[in-house]
């Protein structure tokens, strides 16, 4: 069974709207004794307006618990942290650039994805550092044995985030450069003096 850490906080501010409209604690209290393991699954709010559908204010009484337990950043001990809009936009923005660049198709709702992604951004790194993470591997592994490495695990993980980051640039050459550097190496070899 999943153990929620819920700050008391979340409790008072229940307590606040209560004395207003007491189904707000008592379907949160009913929610987190009986479906502890189910409220931060996708589709939990629908079942409960099928199985309870002469309460009307379900979805209203779910949306205000869960911007609390969002504002309090609730731990699911061993399992999720609910993050607030922003950070599941900037997860959502790095890993969907992740998977264009290399063509693969990374959940930005994982779990583990979602961890790795927010303790670097606890470190202080933004979105356009991991974007570069992800331009300068693309660059050095697609295509490559390493190509199978180009995933959230290897480049966002604390070993190897920070080290990719500041890795010398890696400048792409043209057609034309790349000719022109393999003319000048086989005139080299063969000892012809290049104008």
């Amino acid at each position: 069974m999943r153990q929620l850490l819920i700050p008391e906080e979340f409790f008072k501010a229940l307590a606040e709207k209560a004395k207003l409209r007491p189904i707000y604690s008592r379907l949160w209290l009913y929610w987190l004794s009986e479906y502890a393991d189910d409220i931060l699954k996708e589709g939990f709010v629908e079942e409960q307006i099928k199985s309870y559908s002469r309460v009307s204010e379900i979805k209203e009484v779910f949306d205000f618990g869960m911007q609390f337990l969002r504002e309090f950043k609730v731990v699911a001990k061993g399992k999720r942290t609910v993050y607030d809009d922003k950070t599941i936009s900037d997860i959502r923005i790095i890993i969907e650039y992740l998977n264009n660049e290399v063509g693969s198709s990374f959940s930005y709702k994982s779990a583990t994805n979602m961890n790795l992604i927010v303790a670097r951004m606890k470190e202080g790194f933004s979105v356009a550092d991991f974007k570069k993470v992800i331009d300068k591997k693309v660059y050095a592994w697609k295509g490559t044995d390493q190509q199978e490495y180009l995933r959230p695990l290897t480049l966002f993980s604390l070993k190897h985030f920070e080290n990719y980051l500041n890795e010398a640039a890696i400048t792409k050459k043209g057609n034309f450069q790349r000719f022109t550097d393999a003319a000048n190496e086989a005139a080299a070899l063969l000892g012809i003096e290049r104008r």
